[in-house]
């Protein structure tokens, strides 16, 4: 996992502003064109304006407030799976690349954990804590989540992002009220087995054995992708934007064009 996080954060600093593009420019938003006063600084005299009319204006801009951002990982069992990579892999993976993005655009960032609240101000401590996630696997887990706790401790409107496998239903009645929601599932894509397998529920840890063919591979996915689709669409009706991600694509792509695109 450590090699994991290393990566994701060499990912986000190859690009300027990473996963969230170049839309928050260099901290500053601009307002309008004004005429130049000569007492202010020459570097905001708009060239071009000037080589169209021949007179000199200067950018007035406005400081941009920085933006909040909640990450909340919806961890259960149900992450410890996966045909290429496991879900909860990914898990880690989105929460390190959303995280230092945050911070590189000098966000105000709070991550989630366990009801906790963690204010990372640093690249060093927001490694800390998606490391000390990562050091906890899923097995055994069941999803727990109460809109009520995280609607208390998130006073202040934000860009909150869920993630995880949406396989269970979420009841937003007054999250997605107050706060811009985005929900990122996490997804498989089977693959074509013929094999004896030794299955355990990854949140009961009950054991079976089964028989493990192309159809019963095929036929189990189409009903998590029901599932799951039929979750993210009632999520999408209460204003939540939605972004499913397969273990086989690259979550730091995904993430940069859906973000890029908002």
């Amino acid at each position: 996992m450590k090699s994991l996080i290393l990566r994701s954060k060499k990912a986000v600093f190859a690009h300027t502003h990473g996963i969230f593009g170049a839309r928050r420019g260099e901290g500053f938003e601009f307002v309008e064109l004004a005429g130049y006063d000569y007492a202010s600084d020459a570097k905001r005299i708009d060239w071009m304006a000037l080589a169209k009319s021949g007179e000199l204006y200067m950018k007035i801009y406005e400081e941009e407030l920085a933006q909040r951002i909640a990450l909340v990982p919806l961890i259960s069992g149900a992450l410890y799976f996966g045909y290429r990579r496991l879900k909860f892999e990914m898990l880690i993976e989105a929460l390190a690349l959303i995280a230092h993005s945050a911070l590189l655009c000098r966000e105000e960032l709070t991550l989630f954990w366990h009801d906790r609240p963690y204010r990372p101000q640093s690249h060093f401590e927001a490694d800390k804590i998606v490391q000390k996630i990562a050091e906890h696997p899923p097995i055994g887990q069941k999803l727990q989540f109460e809109e009520s706790a995280l609607f208390a401790k998130l006073p202040n409107r934000s860009l909150l992002i869920l993630i995880g496998d949406f396989l269970e239903p979420l009841q937003l009645k007054t999250l997605a009220a107050k706060h811009d929601v985005v929900a990122i599932a996490l997804a498989c894509r089977p693959l074509s087995l013929s094999t004896q397998a030794q299955l355990q529920d990854v949140e009961s840890l009950k054991n079976k054995s089964a028989t493990l063919t192309p159809s019963t591979i095929a036929n189990h996915a189409r009903k998590l992708h029901k599932i799951q689709q039929a979750n993210l669409l009632e999520l999408e009706k209460k204003g939540v934007d939605t972004l499913r991600i397969f273990e086989d694509e690259s979550i730091f792509e995904a993430l940069f064009h859906f973000f890029g695109s908002r």
